[in-house]
């Protein structure tokens, strides 16, 4: 009799541990931020305000899945304007996401500074893909806690940023570029403005 006493409650807890701690673990593992620009756009049609993507961005589109295919990306988050969209689509269909959709402004900060949030209230412990603008990526890397940048230049695509957030230390953070080189751009250094 003593001996179920003491086993009950501890089978009780032990029934229970796998439903509690399941947030409070993810929230210990690292929080990988993989941030992208979307990919070339069709500028054909000068008037355009929602482009698609031209065949080199969705080749782009497709390298971009190449590179990350093997880090188990949990979510996407991009703004509601097609160039995001297709450029995150080929990885959206590997990783069998739906990509979240956070409906652009035309307010870089403020839209940087929303999907930093989506990142921060829904996907603390999980990798996730952002796929933004030239004036939206800085602006969400410094509200999620990285360096402060500047906006990218117009006729940069390659750039892709990581930035990996601790529960217990300063965040790392990486800049490498992806896919075909940029065309030369006196007003660029490295694919930021100068």
């Amino acid at each position: 009799m003593r001996f179920t006493r003491r086993l009950v409650p501890l089978l009780l807890a032990a029934a229970a541990a796998p439903w509690q701690p399941a947030a409070a673990q993810r929230s210990r593992q690292p929080t990988v931020i993989i941030l992208v620009r979307h990919a070339e756009k069709d500028r054909s049609h000068p008037l355009a305000t929602d482009p698609d993507l031209t065949p080199a961005g969705h080749q782009r589109a497709r390298d971009l899945e190449r590179v990350i295919r093997r880090r188990h990306v949990n979510a996407i988050i991009t703004t509601h304007l097609k160039r995001t969209v297709e450029t995150a689509q080929p990885s959206a269909e590997h990783f069998h996401l739906t990509p979240e959709v956070y409906r652009a402004t035309g307010d870089g900060k403020a839209t940087g500074a929303a999907m930093a949030e989506m990142v921060r209230a829904r996907h603390m412990g999980q990798t996730v893909l952002v796929v933004g603008h030239a004036n939206t990526l800085p602006a969400t890397i410094e509200a999620l806690g990285g360096p402060k940048l500047k906006d990218l230049c117009d006729s940069s695509f390659s750039n892709l940023f990581m930035l990996v957030l601790y529960p217990d230390r300063a965040p790392r953070f990486t800049h490498t570029h992806y896919g075909a080189a940029d065309p030369p751009d006196r007003k660029c250094a490295n694919g930021l403005e100068r």
